[in-house]
Order: C-alpha cells, then sequence, then structure tokens
C-alpha cells in the first residue's frame, strides 16, 4: 500500500518539481526551446549555413562564370558626312605638301590677291567658288588701263593679245594659247604651270584596283564645272551621268562600245567603322538615302548579299548600321530553369553568387564576434578586477575608440585598399579587423560592469584567501559568470555586423567584383533601372539579410530569456 501511494505520488509531481531535477544546462536549453521564434531563428540559421557552405559546393555554376548568348544587334557599320575641308590633290613632280595649297587657296579667297608659297607667286583660278585650279607663275607681260603688252621673246604674242582681249570680255581672267595657260591680274599676264587642283567633291573608283590620277581628275573638275556630259582624259572616253540633283555624278568609261562604270564623285565622305572595302553600289545607296531623308534603305554587301541598314543622322553626322549575330553577356536575365533566379549585369548566375555572398557575410560575422570578446573580454576583465588606474586607462581607450566617425574612416580605409588593389581574401581579413576594432568597447564595459559587482561576492574573497592567481580568479571564476549576458550579445551583434558588412559593399568598401556578398549584390540596386525593372538582383539578397539579422535577433531573445533565472519554469 505504501509503495502504490509512493508510485502514485511520483505520477504527480508537477512541472516545476521534473525541471528541479535537471542539470543547468539542460534548463537553459528546454527553456531555449520552449521559445517557437528562437526555434525559427536557429532554423533559419541552419538553413543560411547549408545555403552558402554546402549550396556552393553542389550548385553546378562558379560565382565568377559568366553566361553568353546571341542575339542581334544594330553595329555601326560605316559613316557618311557633308565634307567640309578641301580635296587637294597635288600634280606628280611637284613637292608642295597639301598644308601650303590650303594656304594659298585660303589666302586668295580672303584678299583676292596672288599668294606666295615659299619664293614662288601661285595663281589661284576659281571655278564657280567650289572648284581651285593652282599654278606656278612665269611674268610674260604687262597690263596698263587694260592693254596688254606682252614681254619680248614670248611666242605666239599676237595671239595672246587676242585671247586677253576676249576673255576680258567674258569677264574672265585665264585662257589657253597654243595648249599653254595664262592668268593675270589688273596690272600682270602670267603663264601658268598648274601644280594642284582642290575641291570638296571626294572621288572614288569603282575598283579598288582603278587609281585617280591628277589628269583624270583635273579634266572632271573642269567637266563638272561646265555642266558637260563627256570629255576626254589619257586618251580615254568618259561619258558623265549627274544624279539626285547633281549631288552625285557618275563617270563611265568608253571602251569600243561598252559602257562601265569607272568613278563616282559627291560631296559625301563616306568610310567604314571597319576596314571593310565600301563598294560604289552602297556609297550611292547611302547619299540617295540621306538626300531621301529615309531611316532605313536596302544596298548589296561585300559579299553581293542584300543587306538592310539603318540610318541615324544628326547634326550633319551619319552613322550606318546593319544587324549583325552577336554574342554577349547574358545580363539581367529573369528567373529560369537555367538560373533559378536569373542573371545579374555582369551575366552570372545570382543564386550561385547569392550561396558564395552568404559565406562572407557569415564568416566576417563570426570572426568579427570573436575577435571583439577576446579583446572586449581581456580589456573589461582587467578594468573591472583591478580598477584604479588600470581602469581608467582602459575605459578612457573606450572612449577614444567611441569618439572616433567610423564611417570616413571606413571610406579612407577602404580607398587605400582600392589604391594598393589589395586581394579579396585580404580585403576581407582587413574588413572583419576593422569592424572588430570598433565593436569590442560595447562588450568591454558590460565585462567591466558585472565584474564590478561580482568581484565583492563571497566566493571571490574566498578564492583570495585559497591564494589563486589573479589570471585563474578573472577567467576562471569572473568570466565564466558573466558568460550568459555575452552569449546574448554575441548573437546580436552577428545581426548588427552583417548589416554593417552589407551596408559597407553597398557602398563600395567591401568586398570587390567579381567576388560576392550580400552587400555588393544589392550595390546593384542604385542604379534606378536595376531597381525598376530587375526586381531578381536585389530583393533575394535583400530577403537572405533580412532574414539572417532577424534570426539572429530570435536566437538572441531567445537565449536573454533561457539565461534569465527569473523565467518561469
Amino acid at each position: 500500500m505504501n509503495k502504490e501511494n509512493i508510485n502514485e505520488n511520483n505520477d504527480s509531481l508537477d512541472s516545476l518539481e521534473r525541471v528541479k531535477t535537471l542539470s543547468p544546462t539542460a534548463m537553459i536549453v528546454k527553456r531555449f526551446f520552449r521559445n517557437k521564434l528562437a526555434i525559427v531563428g536557429l532554423a533559419i540559421i541552419i538553413f543560411m549555413f547549408l545555403f552558402s557552405f554546402v549550396g556552393g559546393l553542389i550548385s553546378p555554376y562558379g560565382q565568377a562564370q559568366v553566361f553568353r548568348k546571341t542575339e542581334v544587334q544594330a553595329k555601326d557599320y560605316a559613316g557618311a558626312a557633308i565634307n567640309e575641308d578641301m580635296n587637294i590633290m597635288i600634280k606628280d613632280g611637284y613637292d608642295y605638301v597639301l598644308s601650303d595649297i590650303n594656304m594659298a587657296i585660303l589666302d586668295y579667297q580672303i584678299s583676292n590677291e596672288l599668294p606666295e608659297v615659299g619664293d614662288k607667286l601661285l595663281f589661284v583660278e576659281a571655278s564657280d567658288e567650289s572648284i581651285y585650279h593652282v599654278s606656278e607663275t612665269t611674268k610674260v607681260g604687262t597690263i596698263k588701263n587694260k592693254t596688254l603688252r606682252v614681254d619680248a621673246g614670248v611666242k605666239s604674242a599676237d595671239n595672246i593679245e587676242k585671247e586677253y582681249k576676249k576673255t576680258l570680255k567674258e569677264e574672265k581672267n585665264v585662257f589657253n594659247v597654243n595648249a599653254v595657260k595664262y592668268g593675270f591680274t589688273e596690272d600682270t599676264l602670267y603663264k601658268l604651270e598648274e601644280v594642284a587642283i582642290a575641291s570638296y567633291m571626294i572621288y572614288n573608283a569603282y575598283n579598288e584596283a582603278d587609281v585617280i590620277d591628277y589628269s583624270f581628275r583635273n579634266a572632271a573638275e573642269t567637266v563638272v564645272a561646265e555642266g558637260a556630259t563627256s570629255f576626254v582624259s589619257n586618251g580615254v572616253n568618259y561619258e558623265v551621268e549627274y544624279k539626285d540633283g547633281n549631288e552625285i555624278v557618275v563617270f563611265y568609261k568608253l571602251d569600243n562600245g561598252s559602257r562601265t562604270e569607272y568613278a563616282m564623285a559627291s560631296k559625301y565622305t563616306i568610310s567604314a567603322i571597319t576596314k571593310e572595302f565600301l563598294s560604289m553600289e552602297f556609297k550611292y545607296d547611302v547619299i540617295e538615302a540621306i538626300n531621301g531623308g529615309v531611316k532605313e534603305f536596302k544596298s548589296v554587301d561585300a559579299q553581293g548579299k542584300e543587306t538592310t541598314y539603318k540610318l541615324d543622322s544628326n547634326n550633319g553626322q551619319h552613322v550606318i548600321k546593319r544587324d549583325k549575330i552577336t554574342e554577349v553577356n547574358d545580363d539581367n536575365a529573369p528567373p529560369s530553369k537555367e538560373h533559378w533566379l536569373g542573371t545579374d549585369g555582369s551575366g552570372m548566375d545570382l543564386l550561385t553568387r547569392l550561396m558564395y555572398g552568404g559565406r562572407i557575410s557569415l564568416i566576417i560575422g563570426f570572426v568579427v564576434v570573436a575577435l571583439e570578446m577576446i579583446i572586449g573580454v581581456t580589456l573589461g576583465g582587467l578594468a573591472g578586477f583591478f580598477g584604479k588606474w588600470v581602469d581608467i586607462i582602459i575605459m578612457r581607450i573606450v572612449e577614444l575608440f567611441n569618439c572616433i566617425p567610423t564611417m570616413p574612416l571606413f571610406i579612407i580605409i577602404g580607398s587605400i585598399l582600392d589604391a594598393n588593389k589589395v586581394e579579396s581574401t585580404e580585403r576581407m581579413v582587413a574588413l572583419a579587423i576593422l569592424l572588430a576594432a570598433f565593436y569590442w568597447t560595447g562588450i568591454a564595459r558590460m565585462v567591466r560592469g558585472q565584474i564590478l559587482s561580482l568581484r565583492e561576492q563571497e566566493f571571490m574573497v574566498a578564492t583570495e584567501a585559497m591564494g589563486i592567481r589573479t589570471s585563474k580568479r578573472i577567467f576562471k571564476h569572473l568570466v565564466p559568470n558573466v558568460l550568459p549576458q555575452l552569449i546574448v550579445i554575441a548573437t546580436m551583434d552577428l545581426g548588427g555586423i552583417i548589416l554593417t558588412e552589407a551596408s559597407l559593399s553597398f557602398l563600395g568598401l567591401g568586398m570587390k567584383f567579381p567576388h560576392a556578398s550580400w552587400g555588393a549584390i544589392i550595390n546593384a540596386v542604385q542604379d534606378l533601372e536595376v531597381m525598376k525593372n530587375y526586381w531578381w538582383i536585389w530583393i533575394p539578397a535583400g530577403v537572405c539579410i533580412f532574414l539572417t539579422v532577424l534570426a539572429f535577433n530570435f536566437i538572441g531573445d531567445g537565449l536573454r530569456d533561457a539565461f534569465d533565472p527569473k523565467m518561469k519554469r
């Protein structure tokens, strides 16, 4: 009967009695797992560790692997513009440079007087104010009151005087006698030897093998100025056709009844952006498109295939583009079967970068907490135990660190690291040390305060009476009594450190591309277009930071409640 009563009493023990039979550690664990939010936080942290450290190992991609795709893009192919510079050709056998001829024409345009180049007096003949013939001069006569007196010894003097009077009536100043060219001013007659020709027309041969020589250019310019339709050069007959309102002049070579395209002249300079040869048909189509004001035209390319070209015009400058299959980065791709969270602005898989970024954030968080614990517990323990001048010195150091403006300092150090091109691993170590250097002060204050209240209690008096050495009294008897508060603070600091690291990476002071961190990934949100149109680039990283920080806070709250001796059991 007594036995049954005993069993009955044991069965009726309330929960409070059962808890009292547990060890202190078991009671803390039991209280912690009784907190549902703490369990949620622990589950999130476990998931984040698996996601970051295991996920990166099983991911088929690397964190810096760039994915490519092919797409049709309108690429710049050629450029066109109205020629605003003189196209000068110097006759073979003369050693003038282009700048000499150009300056001679400018001097003539400004002063209407014969320009000098070196010791040579040059005669400039202007045809229609757009074509200029430049000749060396030899004085052969004088003019007074419009009466010509040819120098002695000059052949065909009578014919020269006759042509002079005729030319004077036509209000011209150049004439030919017996295939010799003469030019005159108000007081002097010159025999001319042409040395250069200049105009705003650009000449191009239809075949790369053909060369536009001086004789052809001279004859063509003269014919175009007169509006004629045929001429002879070097014993070859040519026919002239004016197209598109005289904007284009086409020269046909006549040979035994055949008529083939030889050259084209226009005021447009058209050149390929690449080294590709541009056919005359293409150049003609470009000029026709420009004059027609169209945005798109068709022409035959170098391979003889008809291709569609786009024409972009701006302030007289024209860019010709054509579609080309190009391999580009598969950037900002939306989520798909191959990339579950899409790709970033560099064409890298975002899910994989989130995994590797989690490693950086978590490693830095735990390294900083470990370092700040070591520094804070050591200095705080010494200050609290010894007091007096030791406490004063350590607390002034704490206040000094608390007075330093951390963000400007972080920016300066980040600039130094950038200037020295510090590698990512070394950068991560530097970042962890920098954060720990400013986070330890709070722990040191807390440890100091706790030890100040504990060192006067009976168990510490007993340790002193037993002769236990100072270091053992501090770190074996005092610090363990502060451990519950340290664990809670460390857990909550983890979230704050991860946020700080993310902020520094967002500002460009953390890990550098191509190494990933959650903050560096969110750095892309600085572009308004990314924030509006590519949510998958920055929202997942933000969610990871939010969940991790929230989870550490849940765990910290749970540990604080578990260590609290006043908690209900």
